[in-house]
Formats: structure tokens, sequence, C-alpha cells
């Protein structure tokens, strides 16, 4: 039987019900799971405190799924109008699609550090490679965008500079799947996000790579770099407007505290908003030399706090939504102990993704690799909820994530 999202008053909800979706964001409650099974009056209780109303999970021939209450919604206004959003259907499963993506990261990732050691050098940007590419790029993330998330989380530790830049391209090729891009203007966004900081090979590398704070005088000259990114793409012919607008204006920020311009709100483009959130995502997520790395967990959870000040509050849920809580590439421990890492996301039910084991409840290597649904397994063998317990740091347990992958 056809299983519908209804929107109820909370005064409505009963025991055993699914809820899927609050009147308000999650992260402004205190619910450690986005979407869970009601299990008790006190949990009732505690969500009609917070919401008016909720959305449940309910076959089509309930009463309340009678009832026009309203379906569908969500925590976020839209962000395209609705005759500009595009539906994509994830068409492999992971599994498949990795099979793809290790190539086409393979010819990514040379072509990234190739165009960054030829502008060193003085060099041209050799448009037409980009633009092969970034096709391949693109129509992988179409048909699965978790295959490619999960690649590059691996890689991206290996260098900061270039496949920190592929990250960054492929998760905002996600982020605009998910908010229903056209997609030629994920074409843009992918070559804007992987050649937004092209502009960096002008900067001398001691700046890049100083250590301690830098003095105001020399952040003036690293944020140079986006008018030298702009001019090296304005003197590359058949460089689209749209890309060099989404580099021109990848710093900028909600409030209008970034550079180069000052721009706030609405007065920074779509692909350039998306630009700046995910390098920001990818930066804090990322060794630097000042700055350790964040857990993908925490990072959304800092995002979320600097929503409406460095980025636009709608954006930043619908990254949530696209990552999961528990983002593709992170390593999470069940509630039994053993521990994995997120391989694939459940786009109904986020906080269930799919995970590949690595220890079992001891901390021990399993030896294989088995992959778990857990939308799929809920129970552990003697009965009791199998579910996500916490996340876990990098290199957690001694576990070296990109092995995972080979």
């Amino acid at each position: 039987m056809e299983i519908r999202k209804v929107k109820i008053p909370a005064r409505n909800l009963q025991p055993g019900m699914f809820v899927s979706r609050l009147d308000r964001p999650w992260l402004e409650t205190p619910f450690a799971f986005q979407g869970f099974r009601v299990k008790s009056q006190e949990e009732i209780a505690q969500i009609q405190r917070l919401c008016d109303c909720v959305y449940v999970d309910l076959p089509e021939d309930h009463p309340l799924a009678r009832r026009q209450f309203g379906t569908g919604g969500g925590d976020v206004k839209p962000l395209l109008p609705k005759s500009r959003q595009v539906v994509y259907e994830t068409s492999t499963e992971v599994e498949q699609e990795l099979k793809v993506v290790a190539r086409v990261h393979e010819r990514a990732a040379d072509l990234v550090r190739d165009i960054l050691s030829e502008l060193k050098a003085g060099g041209e940007l050799e448009l037409p490679s980009v633009q092969r590419v970034v096709g391949l790029m693109v129509d992988s993330v179409i048909r699965n965008p978790d295959a490619f998330l999960w690649l590059t989380e691996l890689k991206r530790r290996d260098s900061y500079t270039y496949h920190r830049s592929l990250h960054s391209s492929v998760l905002g090729v996600a982020l605009g799947r998910h908010i229903g891009l056209p997609k030629v203007d994920l074409h843009y966004l992918a070559m804007g996000c992987l050649l937004m900081d092209i502009g960096k090979t002008k900067v001398h590398d001691q700046l890049l790579n100083k250590q301690e704070r830098l003095t105001p005088e020399e952040f003036e000259l690293v944020k140079k770099h986006v008018h030298h990114g702009v001019e090296m793409l304005r003197s590359t012919p058949g460089v689209h407007k749209q890309i060099i607008f989404l580099v021109r204006t990848h710093h900028e920020r909600h409030d209008g505290s970034g550079y180069p311009f000052g721009l706030s709100g609405l007065q920074i483009p779509l692909l350039g908003r998306i630009a700046g959130l995910v390098d920001c995502y990818g930066a804090i997520t990322t060794d630097r030399p000042y700055a350790q790395a964040q857990p993908g967990t925490e990072a959304l959870q800092s995002l979320y706090e600097w929503r409406n000040i460095d980025f636009q509050a709608e954006l930043v849920e619908q990254l949530i939504q696209t990552l999961g809580i528990y983002p593709t590439g992170s390593l999470i421990e069940l509630s039994n102990g053993e521990v994995g890492a997120v391989i694939a996301q459940n786009r109904v039910r986020r906080l269930r993704p799919k995970v590949m084991m690595i220890l079992d409840s001891d901390k021990r290597p399993l030896g294989h690799y088995p992959i778990l649904d857990l939308i799929e397994e809920t129970e552990t063998r003697d009965g009791r909820p199998l579910e996500i317990k916490r996340g876990l740091e990098p290199g957690a347990y001694g576990i070296d994530a990109s092995e995972l992958f080979l």
C-alpha cells in the first residue's frame, strides 16, 4: 500500500506514527533523530510544546491521510521557482556507480593538478579539457551523488589544494541537483567551483601556507586571488559569464561581511551562494596550516549556527538535506558498538544511511566489509533497536578511510 507524507496538527499525533518532518528545522529541537517513530505520550507532549504541525508517513487509507490537512512541504523556502526546478531520479546503485567514478575522479584530479601547474608557470587555461571532464562528473552525480561524494571525501585529504577544489565541485553539483537546478546550471556550477581558486596561483605560497594568522596586509594580498581568478577566466575564450560571476562572488557573505564587493543576501547570485557555502564546508572539514579539520557532523552544525549571517538559511538547510546528518564518507558508531563508514544516504530516512562496516563491537577489524542498509536492518540479532549512536572523527580507531575504497 502506498505511503503518503501528510501534514497533521501536532494534537493528532498518536504513538506508533512515524514523524518525518517538523514545522521547524530539526536542529532547533532537542530530538536526536531527523525522523523517528513516536513511542510514548511523553514524546507527543514534547512535540506539541515545540510544533503546531508535523509531517507523518501514513498509509493512504488512514483516516488522517484522507483528511486534507496538506501534504508535502518542507522546512525551507524553495530556492528556485517551481517552473525551473528539475526532479532528478537516482538511476544507479552506489556500488555500481563507484566503478565509473574511480576512472572519472582520477581524470579530474589529474586535470586540476595540471591546470594549477600550468597557470602557476604562466600558461593558459585549456577550457575544452575542463568541459569534457566536468561533463562526466555532472552525469555521474545526476545518476547517483553518493558515489562521487564518497570518493572525493576520501581522496581530498591527500592534497589540500586540488582535491579540495574537486570536492567542492562535486558537492556543489550534488547540492544543485538536490534543489533542482537545470543541467546546464549544474555544468556552470561544477566548472566554477573547480576553478574558483585558480587565482591563488598568483599568490605567494608562503602566504597560502602560513601557520599563523595572517596580518591585515597579508590578508589583503590573499583576497586578491578573486580578482586574479576573474581576470584569468575573462581572458579565456568560451568561459560563460555565469562561471565568472560565481568566481567573483564565492567569498561574499549573506550579511555583507564578505569580499571583494560586500554584497549581501540576494545580491549574491545563487551559484555564488552555493559555491561559497560548499567552499566553506570543504575548508572547515580539511586540515589547514592554522586549523584542524572538523568532522562532517560538527561542520554542518557550525554552518547551521552561521545561517543568515554568513550563508542563506534556506541554502544551509538544503545542504544538510543533501549530505544527511552523517555525511557520505563519515565514520559512525552504531548502537551495538560496531563501527562503519557512510557510503550512501537514504533520501527519505536521513538517519538511516547505507554503511560499510569496518569494526566489530569490540573495535576489532571485521576482515571484510559487509554493507549494511539501516533502512532494512532496524534491529540487532537480540531484538534491540539498531541505530547510529554517534559520528566519529576522521581516523578514529586508526581507520584509514582511503583504504576502504581500495
